[in-house]
């Protein structure tokens, strides 16, 4: 028996197009894909998808939006990289490496400022133990990081914007900022500085 091979071009060099499976034999007959035109190539497809992703581009093979996000270092997130300093100095709430739960963090954050796990794209935390919730982005364990400290400390800036693609850094762009720029008038830097404990 000869082998089956899956080509993409023909003997001519004309691409071919692949014949759509029954119902019957697709994985997961109850996912509803796009209509996707019998023309277009995956070349193409992927092309399509480089020009428009900035603004934000459906993708033609699985239908979902793909856009790169510009994060912004906001006065919550550093207020929050503060408070988790003083967290993971606390034996009572930190653990011997200085992990705080995000419960905790959470809990002392009063439910605010829920987008700081993602400094995470900065540097400025790690990640102990994940956890696993349905409702919770950063559930886990978090600490800041040597540049977190520094930051907090003003011996370091960080550039404005984290740049994102599906949720993976791509790089940065924007100013560099400290933590006074960042917090700019919602936080006064002293008064979390000298911040009792939970």
């Amino acid at each position: 028996m000869t082998p089956q091979y899956d080509l993409d071009f023909d003997a001519a060099g004309e691409e071919l197009q692949a014949p759509e499976p029954p119902a019957s034999e697709l994985l997961v007959p109850h996912l509803q894909l796009p209509k996707v035109s019998r023309n277009l190539t995956v070349k193409r497809a992927q092309q399509e998808l480089v020009e428009g992703v900035k603004e934000g581009v459906k993708c033609q093979c699985c239908g979902k939006l793909a856009k790169v996000y510009r994060r912004k270092l906001n006065a919550g997130m550093a207020k929050a990289l503060i408070i988790l300093t003083h967290l993971s100095k606390l034996p009572v709430v930190s653990d011997e490496a200085g992990f705080v739960a995000s419960a905790d963090l959470f809990k002392t954050l009063g439910g605010q400022h829920r987008d700081w796990y993602l400094l995470a794209h900065w540097g400025l935390i790690e990640r102990g133990t994940p956890t696993r919730s349905k409702t919770r982005e950063g559930a886990g364990t978090w600490r800041p990081t040597f540049d977190g400290r520094m930051f907090v400390e003003k011996h370091a800036n960080v550039a404005r914007y984290a740049v994102l693609y599906d949720g993976v850094l791509i790089g940065y762009e924007g100013e560099l900022v400290s933590v006074v720029d960042a917090l700019g008038d919602r936080f006064d830097y002293s008064e979390l500085m000298s911040w009792g404990g939970a």
